[in-house]
């Protein structure tokens, strides 16, 4: 329920983060058939890479949309020092600073301009059969 309570992230502002992750994962993305696949490797390798830079630009997205609306949980108990209510609504700036975020990244005209010769250079795990090279 809480947006600021993620696995794997021990950022202050959560809404920073997600946001460079997605930024840094789409410029990789643009960048990768410069570092990959090298001379003697499978374009499995590339295809291995381009899919972890593609999860953690999804991944970004995702996070974000949990401050969208969201509310912060508050574990303290009536006559703490800096009381506050168990719960409260994400702040206004916050929120829209991850809805603008999530419309860059999801929903502009930008937001999946992956080179078309990437596709043609995806593949299965050549040392996998067929079946288990899709599933992988």
């Amino acid at each position: 329920i809480d947006p600021y309570v993620t696995r794997f992230d021990l950022g202050k502002d959560p809404v920073a983060y997600w946001s460079t992750m997605g930024n840094l994962s789409m410029d990789l993305i643009k960048k990768l058939d410069q570092h990959s696949p090298k001379n003697g490797e499978s374009f499995y390798r590339f295809t291995q890479e381009f899919n972890t830079l593609l999860n953690n630009y999804a991944r970004s997205s995702i996070e974000l949309t949990r401050f969208i609306g969201g509310v912060r949980r508050n574990p303290n108990y009536k006559g703490d020092a800096g009381e506050q209510m168990p719960i409260q609504p994400i702040s206004a700036d916050d929120q829209r600073a991850a809805l603008q975020q999530t419309m860059k990244q999801t929903f502009s005209e930008q937001a999946f301009n992956i080179p078309p010769k990437y596709y043609q250079m995806l593949t299965g795990n050549p040392k996998a059969g067929f079946l288990e090279s899709m599933m992988a």
